[in-house]
Parts: structure tokens; sequence; C-alpha cells
């Protein structure tokens, strides 16, 4: 059934039994399944179109800022999967390595963390209105893009590849997961930053 990763196992809702069945391919229904998670995302049946980002690469129009780092924020805290002070700890300890920090943050993102977040020393925090591979693109850029695990740690890769940029994946130690955190939750969140193709 299609249900969102962070759900407990157990018996799928009728939404998710629902949607499964809208979304399956039949006989007289042919799926085809555009994206750029091309590993394991295409259901038996279906077809694969793989998002390569191009038009988005095509209007590249970054300039490179070698003078801070940018941070693509996540709602792993939101979501309850991640403590709320292990992540700002470790959002603290990247500005006290890296220097002056861009927080980008993640649209589910409450109030209350990013204004902790943009309290911190040497953090500024942006609520940008694009998508985060147009806002990037669009620039300025930092040299240096360092990601929570998110979908941005599959799309940075293609959107970043050959601009230059360095891009890198900050894991979740397994010490900040909430203890209502399913094993599932756990496992996924980990598998992103081992599956993220991080360009050279």
């Amino acid at each position: 059934p299609l249900e969102r990763w962070r759900v407990a196992s157990g018996a799928p809702s009728r939404r998710s039994l629902r949607t499964t069945r809208r979304f399956s391919p039949d006989a007289g229904a042919h799926l085809t399944v555009f994206t750029c998670l091309t590993s394991g995302a295409v259901p038996a049946g279906a077809s694969l179109s793989v998002n390569d980002y191009g038009w988005t690469r095509g209007t590249w129009g970054a300039s490179i800022d070698e003078n801070r780092t940018d941070v693509i924020g996540t709602s792993l805290v939101d979501n309850g999967v991640v403590d709320r002070f292990a992540y700002i700890g470790a959002v603290a300890e990247l500005a006290s390595s890296l220097g002056t920090l861009r927080y980008y943050a993640h649209r589910r993102e409450s109030d209350s963390i990013l204004n902790e977040i943009g309290a911190l020393r040497d953090v500024e925090v942006v609520r940008g209105e694009l998508p985060i591979e147009l806002a990037l693109t669009s620039g300025p850029v930092a040299r240096r893009v360092v990601t929570f695990p998110s979908t941005a740690a599959y799309t940075l890769p293609i959107v970043l590849a050959g601009s230059g940029v360095l891009l890198q994946v900050r894991r979740i130690e397994p010490s900040w997961f909430t203890a209502d955190t399913t094993e599932h939750a756990r496992q996924f969140v980990t598998r992103i930053a081992e599956d993220a193709k991080l360009p050279d």
C-alpha cells in the first residue's frame, strides 16, 4: 500500500488502500512514474520516465559565494522523527566548524524551531518561496552546500552536477532519533544518506 515512510507499520488505512488501487497499473490503465528516484520507485507493471532536471540545469544563473555555507533544512523534527535539541545542536555545530551559514528552511518547519535556529550565532534563516532546486540555481549559491536527509539529497546531486559546488549530506546520528520513531523510519532516513549520489 502507498503510505508515507514515517507511518507506523500495521493495517493500511482506507485512504491508503484507495490511493493504491487508483495508482496501480492494470489491463485498462497504464502508469508512468516521472521521478529522479530511480531505485525502487517504480511499481511492477509501470514504466519509468527519468527526471534529469534538464530545464533547471539549463537555466543556471547562479554565482558562487565563497564566504558562507548553504544548509538545507528538514522537517524531521516537526514530524517527530528527530529530537529538537539534537537537531538544533547539529546546526550550531555546522556553524561553528564551517563559519557563516545560510539555512534554507524546509516548508514544513515550524516557526518556533526556525526562530531558535535563527538565533544561533552566524546563522541566517531563509524562508524561500521557490523549491530548493530553483533557489540554488537562481543563486547566489555557496561553494559548499550541506543537506540533512530529505528529497534534496536525491535531487541536488543532479541539479548541481558540474557546477563546482561541493555537496555533502549530514547524516542523522542514531542518538538523534526520538523514542517514538519506528525502525522503518530510522532505516529510511539512514538510507537517504547512503543512496545519495554526490557529485565529484
